[in-house]
């Protein structure tokens, strides 16, 4: 889940690729196959963005295609699949238009203040 956190962690951004993603996948699938194991799968959770947002299109326009894309690579591997609250209706980040006192996170808020 660490995918796009840059040298200095999560608000240092990484620019990651789809071959990234994919040795990442790979990588964890057959681990667990070889060592007898099962994984737990998510995207996204409480200290995470918006699966759609953060590595897809949250845009109108692609918003549900994208949604259904995350969705079909998390239901094609082995494991069991963890939903966070309104992942199951592609819930996207909030708009790009909130001033900062609209976020009641308070990991959010003390990073804009440092």
């Amino acid at each position: 889940m660490m995918i796009d956190h840059g040298a200095e962690g999560i608000y240092s951004p990484y620019q990651w690729d789809l071959l990234d993603w994919k040795k990442i996948t790979e990588r964890w699938q057959t681990f667990m196959y070889e060592n007898d194991g099962w994984n737990a799968l998510y995207l996204e959770n409480h200290d995470q963005s918006r699966t759609v947002s953060r590595f897809a299109s949250d845009q109108p326009e692609h918003r549900t295609i994208c949604a259904k894309m995350l969705a079909t690579y998390m239901g094609f591997q082995a494991g069991t699949i963890f939903l966070y609250q309104g992942q199951e209706i592609g819930m996207a980040n909030v708009p790009d238009t909130w001033d900062i006192s609209e976020y009641k996170d308070i990991a959010t808020q003390n990073y804009w203040r440092e």
